[in-house]
């Protein structure tokens, strides 16, 4: 995703008026939900991973790692999630996910109510409900809510959708039980202010997503190599994300050159004509560079004579507050490790 805004400058004076009409059912729906009218609560903790902007902001992969965390203190989490971008039965980020956190237990529902009532039907084992993308999925309870702010783009004085990138007025934060701001290298006091002064609570955490590893597939096979292994080759860049922007500039900054890097939208589908496309283009390249999420749409489609696949690993570095992170969700469903 571009800093710019969602609608060409031509349409702001109709996206304007839109976004003050979707205020209001925005804030008519949340009054309903802070009376309690229309919520359900799931018989185990919940927690959310969510934020209050279109787009990414680490979502899923911070839904992973907490999953991890909750499974090395004993807990299995159950992820409830909506499958958003599904093509033909497959929801990218509900695969990379199961590839990633095996233990876990998923189910996919538009209704995480639904959802979860489904897996404790069908006799799913689980210690806490784990949702991702659920800020604004409000018609679960939740014990915990932890929002992320993206420190490259926090949108803190935007507009509201369609004019601007927020879901839900900034207000929203008050809602937040731990606040997490990703792509930051290092704490900014200044945007730490700014984020207290709405929400009522200092960040606490602050971390980086970043490159680690690649999963070379050619043919059937597959070997592990490090991020540092694209110094000095030839690749083309396949990432169907929100900001794919930062995949591209990651590769390039480990000393790849980027022959293309073709504009493909969130959760691409990658049909027939397209991949020939993509794969004319990557013509004698050492590797094409995708991501995890886009993976499980391409694995078992990519002919043999077409360059090695390198998948992109990463992992969430904390310049602070990790601990604290962790805590506060263990807190909640784990609480006898507290003493309550």
């Amino acid at each position: 995703m571009s800093s710019t805004r969602p609608v060409a400058p031509w349409a702001m004076p109709l996206a304007v008026p839109a976004s003050v009409a979707y205020g209001a059912v925005v804030q008519a729906r949340n009054a309903l939900w802070s009376m309690g009218i229309g919520v359900g609560r799931a018989p185990k903790p919940v927690v959310s991973i969510g934020n209050i902007v279109a787009g990414g902001t680490g979502k899923s992969p911070m839904s992973r790692l907490v999953a991890q965390w909750m499974l090395d203190a004993g807990v299995r989490p159950l992820l409830a999630t909506r499958g958003y971008g599904a093509v033909q039965g497959i929801a990218d980020e509900v695969e990379e996910f199961k590839a990633l956190v095996p233990d876990a237990a998923v189910v996919v529902d538009a209704s995480r109510r639904r959802g979860i009532a489904a897996a404790i039907s069908t006799g799913e084992r689980f210690d806490a409900v784990l949702l991702d993308d659920g800020f604004q999925h409000r018609a679960l309870a939740r014990d915990l809510d932890v929002v992320l702010i993206d420190a490259q783009r926090p949108c803190l004085d935007d507009w509201l959708l369609p004019a601007g990138w927020l879901r839900e007025p900034t207000t929203a934060l008050r809602r937040a039980g731990a606040i997490v701001v990703t792509q930051a290298d290092d704490v900014d006091d200044a945007l730490s202010a700014r984020i207290e002064s709405i929400a009522g609570r200092a960040p606490i955490a602050w971390c980086r997503l970043e490159p680690r590893t690649l999963d070379m597939h050619r043919g059937t096979t597959v070997a592990e190599q490090p991020f540092a292994w694209l110094k000095g080759r030839s690749v083309v860049v396949w990432a169907g994300l929100a900001n794919p922007e930062r995949v591209v500039s990651a590769v390039r900054a480990q000393g790849a050159s980027v022959r293309s890097a073709p504009r493909l939208r969130d959760h691409q589908p990658y049909d027939q004509a397209l991949l020939r496309q993509l794969l004319e283009q990557a013509r004698g390249v050492d590797a094409i560079v995708v991501t995890g999420k886009d993976w499980p749409k391409l694995a078992g489609r990519i002919p043999p004579f077409a360059p090695p696949i390198a998948v992109l690993r990463a992992g969430w570095r904390f310049a602070e507050g990790e601990a604290a992170l962790l805590s506060t969700i263990l807190r909640v469903v784990k609480p006898n490790l507290h003493g309550s």
